[in-house]
């Protein structure tokens, strides 16, 4: 393995047939695994890799969306790898976040977990594509207004769905 200084991350050999998991589509956009697993569910992945003890499935580079390959093309450029490919098979340094949880006061982590509980229906259906957004919406609405626990809900309405 070799470490590259710049980027923090380490290089490590791609399986033989080019092939590469949505983790390490993920990593090298820098956007969730879900985001990745729903980017790539409609394309039939080319095989299986092993990654920890799991088989995952994998795709060449050839077959991702035409915007994601561009993303990664000029990232890859950006960066100074020598090719998407090379940007896909270099390992990231893993997210951290801003504050350690240790440095959160206890209040703040107790309402995190009480809008976490409340958003868990749609957190869980959030691709679904049986759901609608005002099904979505309603849903969110009820739950964060009665049952959440939180004091401060009364300010959400449904426009905030609507990105308004």
């Amino acid at each position: 393995m070799i470490t590259d200084s710049l980027t923090n991350s380490t290089a490590i050999k791609p399986p033989a047939d080019g092939l590469f998991t949505a983790g390490q589509v993920a990593a090298a956009l820098s956007v969730s695994c879900r985001a990745a697993y729903y980017m790539l569910e409609t394309i039939p992945s080319d095989g299986l890799v092993i990654r920890g003890e799991k088989q995952v499935k994998a795709w060449p580079f050839s077959s991702l969306p035409r915007p994601y390959s561009e993303q990664l093309s000029a990232k890859a450029s950006q960066l100074g790898f020598r090719s998407a490919e090379h940007l896909l098979s270099t390992q990231h340094a893993g997210w951290q976040p801003r504050l350690p949880l240790k440095d959160i006061a206890q209040h703040h982590l107790e309402k995190a977990v009480q809008l976490q509980r409340a958003l868990a229906w749609t957190l869980s259906n959030i691709h679904n594509r049986n759901f609608r957004a005002s099904e979505v919406k309603q849903q969110d609405c009820a739950t964060l207004r009665g049952n959440s626990g939180i004091q401060s809900v009364s300010v959400i309405s449904g426009t905030c769905w609507n990105g308004h």
